[in-house]
């Protein structure tokens, strides 16, 4: 099969049809790259705000979060001081009801030393 090329000159309609779809063609392709960079401009834009929010809400959450830790962790230390306060206080105290009653017994001692004498005295002038 033979093909002949057949040249389209500008007086013919079929050139004047041909250009005309190549023009449209060429502005449509210009119209998408154009329409297609505005909106990736876009994109990029909302994406980069999107961004700078969730940094800015995750920095106020890790502060928040830093700020209840310390305080929690303040909070176990002074309870944890109060304890061994507590503590300490609590041993003081039985070390002195331990002195407190070895200190009552040796007078209760002496006393029943003393009263024991009495009465062997007692018992002895009565003898006489």
């Amino acid at each position: 099969m033979v093909t002949l090329k057949v040249f389209l000159g500008p007086g013919d309609v079929r050139y004047d049809i041909y250009k005309t779809l190549h023009i449209k063609r060429k502005w449509m392709e210009t119209y998408v790259k154009e329409s297609f960079k505005g909106r990736n401009q876009k994109l990029e834009r909302f994406c980069k705000m999107n961004e700078r929010e969730r940094k800015n809400i995750n920095n106020k959450f890790c502060e928040q979060y830093i700020t209840t830790f310390q305080k929690s962790y303040m909070d176990v230390q002074k309870f944890n001081e109060e304890k061994e306060k507590s503590v300490n206080s609590c041993q003081k105290e039985q070390q002195a009801l331990k002195l407190s009653k070895c200190s009552q017994n040796q007078t209760l001692e002496a006393g029943f030393d003393e009263l024991g004498d009495q009465e062997l005295r007692y018992a002895f002038w009565c003898r006489w």
